[in-house]
C-alpha cells in the first residue's frame, strides 16, 4: 500500500491552482511580479506576505484561504522534518564554536534543506550565518551576494531592524573589497533606516560604526562629526560588552585621527577590556593590531610589541588573509618606528607579493607606509614611485581625498629632489 508523503505547501498549491487556470508563471504574476518570482514562490525559495497572497488569489480567481490552505500558517512552516531541526541546531552550535568554516558548511546544508521544506525562518537564519561566515573567511564577494539575497527576502523587507543589520554588513563587505562608494551608499541607507521604530540601539550603533569606518577609509574626516555625535549619544543605551567594546574601538580611532591621543588610548583601553577572546577571537585580535597601528602613528610605541604579539598568536588560528596582511602592516610600522626602515620595506613588499588580492585602499596604505620607509633611507625616487602607486590605488577605491593627499606629498618630494644639489 503506497502512502502519499508529499507536503501540502503554499508553493505546491500555487502551482496547482496556476496550472488549473492555464496561466504561465509570468501571466500569474501579472504586472506586479515577474515569472522568476512566481517560480521562486512555487519552489519555496521565496515566501509570500499577505499582499502577495491576496494579489495572486485574485489573479487565479480563488479565495485567499484556498491559496493559503487549511492551515494558514503552512506557507511559513511547511515541513517539521526532524532532520531539518537537527541541521538548524547544528548551525546554532557552530555559531557558538566560532569557527567560520564550520559555520558556513553547516549553514549551507541547513539553508538548502529549509528551502526544500519551505521553512523561511530557518532558511533566513542559515543564510545570514553563511553571510557572516564568508565575511569572516575573507570571502567578501560571496558574503555580499548572500546579503543581496537576504535584503530582497520578504522577511527582511518586513523588518526595519533586519534591513539595517543586513545593509550594515553589506557595507562592510563592500568596504573590504575596496568598493567605497557603494559601501558609503549602503551605510547611509542603514543609518537612515536605523531611526525607524523597532530598531534597537545596538543595531543603530552597528550602522553608525559602519558609516564612520567607510567615511574614514574614503578620507571624509570632516563628515564624520555627525555620525560620531550620534554614536556617542546612544552609547549609554547600548547593551552588551561586545558591542560596547566596538563602540569604544571606533571612538578611539576617531580620537587618534583628531590628534586626541590620550582620549584615543583611553577608549582603546576600554575596548581592550570589553572585547573577550572567548566571544570573538578574530575581533579581539584585530582590535590589538589596529590599536598598535594607531599608537605608532601617534608616536606612542609603549606596549605596541605586546599588542602585536597577542594579535599574531590569535590570528595564526583564526585570521583570514586580509587580517594577516594588516598584521604585517602593523609589524612594518613598528619596525619603522624603531628605525629599521629596511625591515619595514621588506615587510611591505611581502604583503604586496601575497597572492591573495588586497582591497585597493589596503594596497594604497601599504604603498604609503613603504614611501615613509624609503624616505627614511633617503631614496626619494623610490618614495615618489610608492606615492604614485598609493594615489592610484586610493583613486581606484574612490578615496579621492586620500588620493589627493598622496599627489600633494609626491609633488613636495619632487620639489625637494629638484632643489637637492
Amino acid at each position: 500500500m503506497s502512502v502519499d508523503t508529499q507536503v501540502d505547501t503554499f508553493g505546491s498549491r500555487l502551482k496547482d491552482l496556476r496550472l488549473r487556470a492555464r496561466l504561465s508563471q509570468s501571466e500569474a504574476g501579472g504586472e506586479r511580479y515577474s515569472g522568476s518570482y512566481i517560480s521562486h514562490l512555487e519552489s519555496g525559495r521565496r515566501l509570500p506576505n499577505d499582499d502577495v497572497i491576496r494579489y495572486l488569489a485574485d489573479r487565479l480567481g480563488v479565495k485567499d484561504d484556498e491559496l493559503f490552505g487549511a492551515d494558514r500558517r503552512s506557507y511559513a512552516v511547511g515541513s517539521t522534518d526532524l532532520s531539518l531541526l537537527e541541521a538548524d541546531a547544528a548551525v546554532r552550535e557552530a555559531e557558538r564554536n566560532g569557527d567560520p568554516a564550520e559555520l558556513n558548511a553547516r549553514a549551507e546544508v541547513a539553508s538548502a534543506m529549509a528551502a526544500k521544506s519551505q521553512r523561511a525562518d530557518i532558511w533566513w537564519h542559515a543564510v545570514r550565518c553563511q553571510m557572516h561566515a564568508r565575511a569572516a573567511m575573507g570571502e567578501f564577494a560571496a558574503a555580499g551576494e548572500l546579503g543581496d539575497e537576504l535584503l530582497r527576502h520578504p522577511i527582511t523587507q518586513g523588518s526595519a531592524r533586519l534591513q539595517v543589520e543586513i545593509l550594515s554588513h553589506m557595507a562592510r563587505s563592500r568596504r573590504a573589497r575596496g568598493q567605497l562608494v557603494q559601501a558609503s551608499d549602503l551605510a547611509e541607507r542603514a543609518v537612515e533606516l536605523s531611526t525607524e521604530p523597532g530598531v534597537t540601539p545596538n543595531v543603530r550603533a552597528e550602522a553608525l560604526m559602519s558609516q564612520i569606518s567607510t567615511m574614514m577609509d574614503i578620507g571624509q574626516a570632516s563628515a564624520v562629526t555627525t555620525p560620531m555625535a550620534q554614536l556617542r549619544e546612544i552609547r549609554s543605551e547600548v547593551i552588551g560588552a561586545q558591542v560596547l567594546g566596538q563602540v569604544a574601538w571606533v571612538l578611539g580611532n576617531l580620537a587618534f585621527v583628531a590628534g586626541e591621543t590620550e582620549l584615543g588610548e583611553r577608549e582603546h583601553a576600554t575596548a581592550l577590556e570589553l572585547l573577550k577572546p572567548e566571544v570573538d577571537l578574530n575581533m579581539w585580535a584585530r582590535l590589538r593590531q589596529a590599536s598598535a597601528r594607531f599608537r605608532l602613528e601617534a608616536g606612542h610605541p609603549e606596549g605596541v610589541a605586546d599588542l602585536i604579539d597577542a594579535a599574531a598568536l590569535a590570528l595564526s588560528l583564526v585570521g583570514n588573509p586580509g587580517d594577516l596582511a594588516n598584521l604585517e602592516m602593523a609589524r612594518a610600522a613598528h619596525a619603522l618606528a624603531e628605525h629599521r626602515p629596511e625591515e619595514a620595506i621588506l615587510l611591505c613588499q611581502g604583503v604586496l607579493n601575497e597572492p591573495t588580492p588586497l582591497s585597493p585602499q589596503s594596497r594604497a596604505e601599504v604603498f604609503e607606509l613603504q614611501h615613509r620607509a624609503l624616505v627614511a633611507l633617503g631614496d626619494l625616487v623610490g618614495a615618489r614611485k610608492a606615492l604614485l602607486d598609493a594615489a592610484t590605488k586610493y583613486e581606484e577605491a574612490g578615496a579621492w581625498q586620500r588620493a589627493l593627499a598622496m599627489w600633494r606629498m609626491r609633488a613636495g618630494l619632487e620639489t625637494e629632489t629638484a632643489e637637492a644639489p
